[in-house]
């Protein structure tokens, strides 16, 4: 079904779900900011450098890796389709295919994560789990001590593909949102990013999802 034509009512409707969104996501990132530092504690590994040998770790960070969105969406995309349904899926212009408006949310998603880190100028974690604001746009003009932090380009990427994914399909939403979260959790497993950041690269992966295609709900368009 398509978007078509909206009244003033319906487009009032759309907006006010898109406010409460928004004030939800301010809310929890607010909340994760307090909550930082017992977290980072509470996940934080004591030798990180050994998570890199662990298989399932690797396999979750990747998540938040825009290449690896693009081999999927390149596996899908040139694999034959046979069987019932068979067929491009999707319809459409090229970009609303599941595969391609995967790869693409992902890599908007860790566009605007990249540009985020610039406008918020926020450190990852140092040692002591500290939060350390250089100002907004101090990006541009400072040398961070650790690396900017917020938002999560990792936690962008993946909840970009996964939320686009969700669009389509719940039930592969599902296990997409999980291997994000994942991914996230490996960022703040190693010490590199607060619960906020990834918090805030989660929402940035939804607002990228519904910018690549606003229109797009549950498989139906």
């Amino acid at each position: 079904m398509s978007m078509g034509f909206e009244s003033p009512a319906e487009r009032a409707s759309r907006r006010n779900r898109a406010l409460i969104r928004a004030a939800v996501v301010v809310f929890v990132v607010a909340a994760t900011l307090v909550l930082d530092r017992w977290l980072f504690g509470l996940t934080r590994v004591d030798d990180p450098a050994s998570l890199e040998r662990k298989d399932w770790y690797r396999l979750l960070r990747v998540m938040g890796y825009w290449p690896t969105w693009l081999a999927a969406a390149a596996i899908v995309e040139l694999s034959p389709r046979t069987g019932p349904g068979a067929g491009p899926t999707g319809g459409g212009a090229w970009w609303h295919r599941p595969a391609v408006n995967a790869a693409l949310s992902a890599g908007v998603a860790g566009l605007l994560a990249e540009l985020g880190k610039v406008l918020v100028s926020k450190e990852r974690p140092g040692p002591e789990g500290l939060h350390v604001f250089r100002g907004p746009l101090s990006a541009l003009w400072t040398e961070p001590v650790y690396g900017w932090g917020m938002p999560s380009s990792h936690a962008a990427v993946a909840f970009g593909a996964a939320w686009a994914i969700a669009r389509w399909s719940p039930r592969g939403g599902a296990v997409a949102v999980a291997l994000a979260a994942g991914c996230g959790l490996t960022r703040m497993l190693s010490g590199a990013h607060f619960a906020s950041d990834v918090v805030a690269g989660a929402a940035i992966g939804l607002g990228a999802a519904w910018l690549v295609s606003p229109g797009r709900r549950r498989g139906v368009s």
